[in-house]
């Protein structure tokens, strides 16, 4: 979900070598041309021509051509997921569904190995209460509804954000393990100048990247109002949240 470190791992994660990343791919957002398989394959990867962005493949066809593209270069194909829509909505789809759209749409041609990750929700609503897209539309509440209902749905496939930042190496053999990919243990020299991303916004981010030392780090909690702390306390969501995810 937003605000979850995805950027910064995604980056991690596409720094491995051969691995081709592909970030925050949905199949309702396959209409923007930044957010489309094909586009990112031509502009990151040259995987794709112009030809093949002009002919505007459906969805599933579209990940089809890239995939075995891939393929052919002996690499893997890793999709970041943008998972916001279907746990919050607000974006392109108003009504969150509640389950991996993204998962359901592919699964009848693909073998999946999936890898969820999660942040603390309290810190998690600090830094997406402040995007732009969420200003005065989503509420503590909803928040925390649709982030009980992602942790339902992922089950006990995940890695926390904080002990990535704490031990990424560790971490991000544990995420390899679960997505069946080959682990490079170099990406943590060469994380930070990944530019094959989307969501690398530095005016919002206090995480995705520090150009000079390369560090991958934890993050302090931003000062917390006694009101939202006293909400997310009472609120059944959230609670059962920190349980599913052992805060």
């Amino acid at each position: 979900m937003a605000r979850s470190g995805g950027t910064m791992v995604s980056k991690c994660i596409g720094s491995m070598s051969g691995i081709k990343l592909f970030s925050e791919i949905h199949p309702d957002a396959n209409h923007v041309a930044y957010m489309n398989v094909t586009d990112q394959a031509h502009r990151w990867y040259g995987l794709a021509t112009q030809e093949d962005i002009d002919r505007q493949d459906e969805f599933v066809s579209g990940v089809k051509n890239i995939y075995q593209a891939a393929e052919r270069q002996n690499a893997t194909m890793v999709l970041r997921d943008w998972a916001s829509i279907d746990f919050i909505g607000k974006i392109l789809n108003p009504e969150p569904i509640y389950q991996f759209q993204l998962n359901a749409v592919l699964a009848p041609h693909f073998d999946l190995h999936t890898c969820a990750l999660v942040r603390h929700p309290l810190d998690q609503w600090l830094s997406t209460r402040r995007l732009k897209i969420f200003a005065d539309k989503l509420s503590p509440a909803e928040f925390f509804y649709g982030y009980r209902r992602y942790a339902e749905a992922i089950g006990n496939r995940f890695v926390q954000y904080e002990a990535f930042t704490r031990c990424p190496k560790t971490h991000m053999q544990k995420i390899c393990e679960m997505m069946q990919i080959q682990y490079d243990s170099r990406f943590i020299e060469r994380w930070y100048q990944n530019a094959c991303i989307t969501g690398d916004n530095k005016k919002t981010s206090r995480g995705t990247s520090d150009s000079e030392a390369a560090e991958i780090r934890p993050l302090p909690r931003r000062e917390v109002e006694a009101a939202l702390a006293d909400e997310a306390v009472g609120n059944a969501d959230y609670q059962k949240s920190i349980k599913l995810l052992n805060y």
